[in-house]
């Protein structure tokens, strides 16, 4: 009785929980290695034997001689902006305690994410109102 309660799945659907079953394994692994590499990253491990190995595969004129060239002319070129202004407290005494430069940009940037997105919701929702939707609700446009 049991047997003939149990509903039997369609090939496809079986395939797709194969599917499924692979994927979430290949998921596992994927983040299995990431969190082995975060563990051996300050190890001896990775500086005696693993970054070595690397840098000598990776060490190629590409991306070596060249790039130290090129990073050295730009550093000539252009001059060293001061960013420890942003650091600096802007506000000391008020409603928001000791605020950096860097801070008080971010809380107008979110202000004006939050008015930018409430407008186009506005925007956007006036912009299905038709006489005709009106009509149904018995006002006039």
């Amino acid at each position: 009785m049991a047997d003939q309660e149990m509903l039997k799945k369609s090939p496809s659907k079986e395939k797709y929980g194969r599917v499924q079953s692979a994927i979430k394994i290949l998921f596992l692994v994927v983040f299995m290695g990431w969190v082995l590499i975060w563990i051996i990253l300050p190890t001896n491990v990775d500086k005696e034997k693993w970054l070595p190995e690397l840098r000598t595969k990776t060490n190629s004129t590409y991306y070596g001689i060249e790039a130290k060239k090129s990073n050295d002319s730009n550093k000539a070129s252009f001059p060293k902006l001061d960013v420890g202004i942003l650091k600096r407290p802007v506000l000391i005494k008020g409603p928001l305690g000791i605020v950096s430069g860097t801070e008080l940009a971010f809380l107008l940037m979110f202000i004006a994410l939050l008015i930018w997105s409430f407008a186009s919701f506005l925007h956007y929702g006036f912009a299905t109102f038709t006489p005709q939707l009106a009509a149904k609700d018995g006002q006039t446009m």
